[in-house]
């Protein structure tokens, strides 16, 4: 209320979005000499629940272009549907009447113009409300096209675009210069870099690719060496421990066959008949991994 105080008694109108209107502010307004008009959000108290209510079932039923009217003193509520339920109030001399408003509309297949009613209240609060909200009007022309599901991640880089907004008005103020918002981020951009370039860094070659490379390489000193832990075999079928492995591709096997198998042959699994128990399952780069096994068998007494 201090910031309209300069402005009473003066015939001024006041527009204002959903955040600020309700009915207890237009109502002192309207004591003071100014007129509001602005979109209200339907939770708001001392609102017609028979017109903002949206479970009601004549407000489900509504069809594009229908509206309604309430009216208590000279406050005025309006609810119109466009593609959703629109809610409005006013304390406008502005009676119910309506306009002509087009929508595109799709009909067999086609996008066509066509006209809706509209409520000549909501023009006039569409047709003055360019100054409401222009700040995200603004961030809107160029905003990042980046996604994301975090929702923090939005609030920040929101706080972002609004702190490079302000730093693009006061610029425009202190240099007298009319750059656009997208050219004065562009700008900002090519200081924050400062000429310099990034790279990503390249990625290191997995393992499994390492070992493709290592294992048919005959000019490196394969050989088995015996460990102090017994690990799984990688290239038997089956599930069996072994403390051996090759001393350059650190890969555990038996010394033979296994250890010919696979420093000779692409695909070295070794299925050994004379092994009983749960075998692993081959997958697709024909190394064996752990399966669910063999069930166990139970022994009678």
């Amino acid at each position: 209320m201090n910031l309209v105080e300069p402005y009473t008694n003066k015939g001024y109108r006041l527009y204002v979005d959903n955040w600020y209107t309700n009915v207890p502010l237009f109502l002192k307004l309207e004591k003071k000499g100014i007129l509001a008009c602005g979109t209200v959000r339907g939770n708001r108290k001392y609102l017609p629940q028979d017109i903002v209510n949206a479970k009601i079932e004549h407000i489900k039923r509504m069809a594009r272009g229908d509206s309604l009217f309430r009216q208590c003193g000279n406050l005025i509520c309006v609810t119109w549907k466009d593609k959703k339920l629109v809610h409005l109030l006013s304390t406008l001399p502005e009676g119910p009447d309506l306009s002509q408003v087009q929508r595109k509309v799709r009909l067999q297949g086609k996008w066509e113009k066509k006209d809706f009613p509209q409520p000549k209240l909501i023009k006039m609060y569409n047709n003055h409300m360019g100054g409401v909200d222009l700040g995200d009007q603004k961030i809107a022309t160029c905003s990042r096209l980046m996604k994301g599901n975090i929702w923090y991640y939005k609030i920040f880089f929101h706080m972002l675009e609004v702190a490079v907004l302000n730093a693009h008005i006061l610029f425009k103020i202190s240099t007298q210069q009319q750059n656009t918002l997208s050219q004065f981020k562009e700008k900002l951009i090519l200081e924050l870099i400062g000429g310099n370039t990034f790279r990503r860094q390249v990625a290191t070659p997995s393992r499994n690719r390492l070992l493709a490379d290592m294992r048919f390489n005959h000019s490196l000193f394969h050989h088995p060496v015996e460990t102090d832990v017994r690990r799984e075999y990688k290239v038997h079928t089956h599930r069996v421990l072994t403390k051996f492995e090759c001393g350059i591709c650190h890969v555990y096997m038996c010394a033979a066959p296994c250890f010919q198998r696979y420093h000779t042959l692409q695909e070295y699994l070794f299925d050994d008949p004379s092994r009983e128990g749960a075998k692993r399952i081959k997958d697709v780069n024909g190394r064996p991994r752990a399966g669910p096994g063999r069930p166990p068998q139970r022994r009678s007494r």
